[in-house]
């Protein structure tokens, strides 16, 4: 486990098994148990392997990610929009962020 010297309330599982607490965590947790439910949450991280999963997955969306760029510059070449070359990295971005939103409450349900 490592300490991060900051005040906001956060932590993160990092690739080999690291778990990374912000200072904040210790200041902002009203007692043992807070803090317990948040290092259990990160160390389901780890043991889920979500970090790999993560880079696992987003070497196999490389191409698609290249092929949905070269589209919106296209789309915004093609449509006089400069405007449109947003719509395709705004979905990717939407996407990921719906894969990393399904893990957290796949681990959710599993620590009712």
């Amino acid at each position: 486990m490592v300490i991060i010297d900051d005040r906001s309330l956060n932590a993160f599982a990092a690739p080999g098994g690291v778990i990374g607490v912000n200072a904040g965590l210790f200041i902002h947790a009203e007692n043992e148990a807070q803090f317990a439910s948040v290092i259990a949450h990160e160390l389901a991280h780890v043991s889920q392997r979500h970090f790999a999963r993560g880079i696992l997955r987003g070497q196999d969306t490389n191409l698609a990610s290249a092929l949905v760029l070269i589209s919106s510059i296209a789309l915004a070449i093609i449509s006089n929009n400069p405007g449109a070359f947003i719509a395709g990295p705004a979905a990717l971005a939407q996407e990921q962020l719906r894969y990393s939103r399904i893990l957290k409450e796949k681990l959710k349900i599993r620590f009712q």
